[in-house]
């Protein structure tokens, strides 16, 4: 499965909030990613000159491939997979926020909790893959929407156990926005869980915390306005990937459009630079959001 297909398929597990935030430069992006595929940008990506390359782990990497594919059809074998990535790699929190999602998965809150709140006491947030490109290979990414799921559930209960579960699973998503190696998906997943989070614990903590509920209104509104400005600038940065590249590389118009669908150009020179553009491409979009991904206000968790 190429990574239009790929990353389509995904979208479709993910929550609605998720595919309303996504604007319409992520498909531009998902056609540039189609393109490289099938070219020798592609090939570029997938070899060690990727800036990914050191996030490639081929035990942690199919543990978590494996948790995508079981964490909602056979939990037991889900936390096998967890339960590999961990003695690999145990300093990495995205295990444990996993482990947390197929907790949730389960209505198992006291377990999600925990699980949440070791992971972020870990050092690391990594989404570590078998094989480059990344974009490719970030399944995972669809797991985590148990957290959300089971958070909208919990947001009329009035016990503690919830309070607790809506704390952990803010500073989680937080963390998640950052996860490297960084994709267009990666950081909306972040965004989803992070908007969705405010929207359920506000609900919870106006019944049983109202000075809580005041504090977390405050944060949601700070994180909705560089929410916005993420989107303006992605879209103000990426908007015509292809149509940049083909002006770069002295393109004319039909020949933009060649490249558009995927059709080889007759002038090899001219093929060579645009592969080599296009390779580009997804590097400075990885640049790109990690500054915007660097300017989001910090929370005090301890409200």
């Amino acid at each position: 499965m190429g990574p239009f297909l790929g990353k389509t398929a995904i979208l479709c597990e993910t929550p609605t909030m998720l595919k309303k935030f996504l604007p319409a430069i992520a498909f531009v992006l998902l056609a540039v990613a189609g393109y490289l595929w099938a070219s020798r940008g592609g090939e570029i990506l997938k070899s060690n000159e990727s800036p990914d390359q050191k996030y490639v782990d081929a035990t942690v990497g199919a543990a978590f491939k494996g948790v995508a594919e079981t964490a909602s059809i056979e939990p037991a074998q889900a936390r096998e997979f967890l339960k590999k990535a961990e003695e690999a790699k145990p300093e990495n929190g995205f295990t444990d926020y996993l482990r947390a999602s197929v907790a949730a998965k389960e209505g198992d809150t006291a377990a999600a909790t925990k699980s949440l709140v070791d992971g972020n006491a870990k050092k690391d947030v990594i989404h570590y893959i078998p094989e480059l490109p990344a974009y490719e290979n970030e399944s995972s990414l669809s797991v985590l929407r148990a957290l959300s799921n089971h958070g909208e559930k919990l947001a009329t209960e009035k016990g503690p156990e919830a309070g607790e579960y809506f704390a952990a699973l803010r500073t989680a998503s937080y963390r998640i926005i950052g996860l490297e190696p960084i994709t267009t998906l990666s950081v909306a997943s972040g965004v989803s869980l992070i908007n969705q989070v405010y929207t359920d614990g506000i609900k919870h903590y106006s019944k049983t915390a109202p000075d809580t509920a005041k504090a977390w209104e405050k944060d949601q509104a700070v994180f909705k306005t560089w929410s916005k400005a993420y989107r303006e600038k992605q879209s103000t940065q990426l908007g015509n990937v292809i149509g940049e590249v083909g002006k770069e590389a002295g393109l004319s118009k039909a020949e933009i459009e060649d490249v558009a669908i995927k059709k080889p150009l007759a002038d090899e020179a001219k093929q060579a630079k645009v592969d080599e553009l296009m390779a580009q491409v997804v590097v400075k979009e990885q640049k790109m959001l990690r500054e915007i991904v660097g300017t989001l206000p910090k929370i005090d968790a301890s409200k």
